[in-house]
C-alpha cells in the first residue's frame, strides 16, 4: 500500500525540480535572449513572472519533501521498534514504553501503527496491556483466545497463557478449570 509520505516525497522532488527549471528559464528571460519572436519588454515581463512564481513553487516542493522525509524517518524508527517487539515476542506495554523512552499511550499508538504497516504480525491484549507476536502465540501450547465464561457464558476475547488465570470482562469471575475454549487458535487481531 502506498503511504501519504511516499507520495509527498515524490511530489516534493518533482516540484523542486520544476521550480529550479522555472527559475533558470526566468533568469534566461531576464538577462538572456528569451524567445526570439517576443520583444525585449515581453521577455523581461515573462522572466519577472517566472522569478516570482519560482520561489512559491520551490517552497511548496520543500514542504512536500519535508513531509516525505519525516514519514521516511518514522518508518525507519518503527522498523527498529518492530525488531524490538520481535526480539521480545511477549512484552508488557509499560516495559516497551520504558525501553523506547515514551509513555504507554504513545507506545500503544506506535504498536498499532507497526501492526497496520504489517511490519510485524502480532496481537495487543488491551486487557493485560501486553503485546504478543504471532509466532509466540503459535509456539505456546494451550493458549486460550476466545474463551467462554463458566459463570455468565459471555465470550471473552482476551489471551490466557498456560499457568495464568483470566478474569471475565463482563461478570468479573476468575477463570478456573471449567473454561470452554471457543474458536481457538490465533486471534483475529493478529495480523
Amino acid at each position: 500500500m502506498v503511504r501519504f509520505w511516499q507520495i509527498s516525497l515524490v511530489i516534493g522532488v518533482l516540484t523542486i525540480l520544476c521550480a529550479i527549471t522555472v527559475l533558470v528559464i526566468g533568469v534566461d528571460y531576464l538577462w538572456g535572449s528569451g524567445l526570439a519572436e517576443n520583444t525585449d519588454e515581453e521577455n523581461k515581463d515573462a522572466g519577472i513572472s517566472m522569478m516570482i512564481c519560482g520561489p512559491v513553487v520551490l517552497i511548496t516542493g520543500l514542504v512536500f519533501f519535508i513531509i516525505g522525509i519525516i514519514g521516511l524517518l518514522r518508518r525507519k524508527r518503527n522498523r527498529e521498534y518492530a525488531e524490538l517487539l520481535k526480539a521480545h515476542r511477549r512484552i508488557a506495554l509499560a516495559e516497551f514504553a520504558r525501553k523506547i523512552g515514551t509513555n504507554e499511550f504513545k507506545a500503544e499508538k506506535i504498536i498499532v501503527g507497526i501492526l497496520e504497516d504489517n511490519q510485524i504480525k502480532g496481537f495487543m491484549d488491551r486487557r493485560t496491556g501486553e503485546f504478543f507476536t504471532k509466532e509466540y502465540l503459535e509456539q505456546t501450547p494451550d493458549v486460550l483466545f476466545g474463551w467462554k465464561c463458566s459463570s455468565c457464558g459471555a465470550k471473552n476475547d482476551s489471551i490466557v497463557l498456560p499457568g495464568e488465570t483470566g478474569q471475565c470482562a463482563y461478570c468479573g469471575n476468575v477463570m478456573g478449570a471449567k473454561v470452554e475454549k471457543m474458536e481457538g487458535g490465533i486471534p483475529e487481531g493478529a495480523n
